[in-house]
């Protein structure tokens, strides 16, 4: 523990430096169709810093760690990887571009718009690329609006990665009273 853990008493249950020691239970890895991985922890004895060893029975409650590490804990402390449902939402939208182009094809194509579609489909490259005609513009359009439903729908998904030294809250499964933690 980095941090000593105090009873709502305000008497020290865990002081800092104590040793906590457990398994992983369950441990799943991402794999396509976008199922994201998933671990459970079972921590299951105490060492204090002197050297008394106790039973603990407790799971995690919680992880301090960036919403751009796409990591959730689930109600039986289960930690998952997570998608971001944007990404997910503005998959399809990618479409609108191109099926625009093909559906007016009397609307001249500027070279801005060109590029823009042509971008979607092979960034700087594609834009430039997509100057050559106005199909070529919608054929990268489609097929960057392929890769990006590609991208939310199908391709694997994503491990759980905790960086060293990640803070985890734990939630003690003790009808002990005097041990009992609520989970932060």
């Amino acid at each position: 523990m980095s941090q000593p853990y105090y009873q709502a008493d305000h008497q020290l249950v865990y002081p800092a430096g104590t040793r906590i020691t457990g398994t992983v239970q369950k441990a799943s890895s991402a794999g396509w169709m976008k199922r994201n991985g998933s671990i459970v922890f079972a921590f299951r004895s105490v060492q204090m810093s002197d050297g008394r060893t106790s039973d603990l029975h407790s799971t995690v409650g919680g992880i301090q760690a960036e919403s751009s590490e796409g990591l959730n804990v689930g109600k039986e402390g289960e930690i998952r990887a997570t998608t971001s449902t944007f990404a997910r939402i503005l998959a399809p939208v990618s479409l609108v571009g191109p099926s625009r182009g093909v559906a007016d094809m009397t609307t001249r194509k500027t070279a801005w718009s060109r590029a823009g579609e042509g971008r979607k489909g092979f960034g700087l490259l594609g834009a430039g690329a997509a100057q050559a005609s106005v199909g070529t513009a919608i054929g990268f359009g489609y097929f960057g609006a392929a890769r990006r439903l590609c991208d939310a729908f199908i391709t694997k998904g994503s491990n759980v990665e905790l960086p060293v030294n990640t803070p985890i809250f734990l939630r003690l499964d003790s009808s002990d009273p005097s041990v009992a933690l609520t989970a932060r």
